[in-house]
């Protein structure tokens, strides 16, 4: 049986696939799951490591691509209706009260860190009020660098 994870910046505990845990951010405590994917244990944990060590930098990354990526697809989808936006009814709709970008991006919070293998990493975010119920997941598979990370809007 493997022991606990040593040299990690959180509590981490050993599962049939790697491991779980939390890693205190912002005075919170955010899940962390790392699933080995046939990688090595050493080379995932250090994944792992260098997400949770990196992880302010990371977090404003990934708000800020929410905003830039999410904002146009929130206000097309959502705030328009589902489906495709009838153009007689879209002006008025966006014109409306809404949030900006920045309030829209600053109304996720991160929740969980997700690290698969040795190269994939993603941070998930749950929306507290803009737009209710949302969550967004940003992918990278490039390990920690989030260079090219993708962004999924979820509601």
């Amino acid at each position: 049986m493997r022991q606990t994870a040593t040299n990690f910046p959180g509590l981490l505990v050993p599962t049939p696939l790697g491991f779980e845990g939390l890693v205190l951010y912002e005075g919170r405590d955010i899940r962390i799951h790392i699933d080995l994917d046939g990688s090595t244990e050493t080379s995932s944990l250090e994944l792992a490591r260098k997400i949770a060590g990196d992880l302010a930098r990371l977090d404003k990354k990934c708000l800020r691509l929410i905003a830039d990526e999410s904002f146009s697809s929130y206000h097309v989808t959502w705030r328009a209706g589902d489906g495709a936006p009838n153009p007689a009814t879209l002006s008025a709709t966006l014109q409306r009260s809404g949030p900006g970008s920045r309030e829209f991006a600053g109304s996720f919070k991160l929740t969980s860190i997700e690290v698969t293998g040795h190269d994939t990493s993603s941070l998930q975010y749950e929306c507290g009020d803009v737009p209710r119920g949302a969550s967004v997941m940003v992918t990278a598979f490039e390990g920690a660098a989030f260079e090219a990370p993708f962004v999924d809007l979820y509601h």
